[in-house]
């Protein structure tokens, strides 16, 4: 819907994350983000578990992201591996892996 003002959803159920390196200037400050965090369990091949996480957010607020982006949220970080818009592309999906 055009105009629909999507913070309204990300006020209920949206976290912060500080995205490192993503200053408009090109500056290393963090830029503070809303996203939807998922950390899902998932069963893979061969009866094993494994880690999905994501984080979803507005695409205006993540369009600097690239793979290898630092992404910090609830006081862990995590590296970006996927970027995916999703549908009408008014939100993209973040697939994170755990900075160790």
């Amino acid at each position: 819907m055009k105009g629909e003002n999507l913070n309204l959803f990300l006020n209920d159920f949206a976290v912060d994350a500080a995205i490192n390196g993503t200053t408009p200037s090109g500056g290393n400050l963090p830029t503070l983000v809303k996203v939807l965090f998922d950390e899902e369990y998932l069963p893979l091949e061969l009866g094993a578990e494994g880690r999905a996480l994501t984080a979803t957010g507005k695409t205006e607020d993540l369009k600097a992201i690239r793979h290898k982006t630092t992404i910090a949220i609830e006081g862990k970080n995590y590296s970006v591996v996927g970027v995916h818009p999703i549908m009408d592309g008014k939100f993209t999906e973040l697939e994170l892996k755990e900075c160790g």
